[in-house]
Formats: C-alpha cells, sequence, structure tokens
C-alpha cells in the first residue's frame, strides 16, 4: 500500500508563499512555500531548515495555523518539512479589525 493511500484526508497542491515562525524563548521566523495543504498537514519548502517537534506559526492566505514538524529533509538545496497542524484562524485580518473596533 502506497503512502498516499493511507492519508486521512485528501491533499490539495498549490504554491502559496507562506511565513514559519519558530515559536518559544529563541523564537525566529522562515520564509518558504506550501507545496500541499490538507485539513490535519502542510507540507513546506523552505530556505532554512525548522526544529522538529516544536511549535510553530504558519502565517499562509490570511490564515494563522498552528502545528509542528514531524519531519524537514533537505533535498536539492531545499528543505522539505511536514506539519502536522493543531489549530488555525482563518480571516486574520479582519478579525485583528473587529478586535481593534472593541
Amino acid at each position: 500500500m502506497l503512502r498516499s493511500d493511507r492519508r486521512e484526508y485528501p491533499r490539495i497542491p498549490t504554491d502559496e508563499p507562506v511565513i514559519v515562525t519558530v515559536l518559544g524563548p529563541n523564537s525566529s521566523k522562515r520564509t518558504g512555500r506550501v507545496r500541499d495543504i490538507s485539513a490535519k498537514g502542510v507540507r513546506l519548502v523552505l530556505d532554512e531548515a525548522i526544529p522538529i517537534s516544536i511549535p510553530l506559526r504558519i502565517d499562509v492566505f490570511d490564515t494563522m495555523l498552528l502545528g509542528e514538524a514531524c519531519y524537514c529533509t533537505l533535498i536539492d538545496q531545499e528543505y522539505h518539512a511536514g506539519i502536522r497542524l493543531e489549530h488555525f484562524v482563518a480571516n486574520v485580518q479582519e478579525l485583528a479589525g473587529q478586535l481593534q473596533a472593541c
């Protein structure tokens, strides 16, 4: 059985810019691209590695995703990372505007 056959949710191919923030005391940011996304995960391509099992914030499509990397592998001078998603907040800009209006 192929790995893709075991996926619980279908992956949707995309190529969108992303900002990844490594959360914690040594917070840092990376830029990259989303290669595919599903209800529970995201595959990213980045110029720099990200740590495994550390909380991450991922900003893409006016949506904030929270999760952690399951793997980060160097392939052809790019880092490919699989992210397990825990939470998301859609329409971040609209939400920020509503909070400022309160």
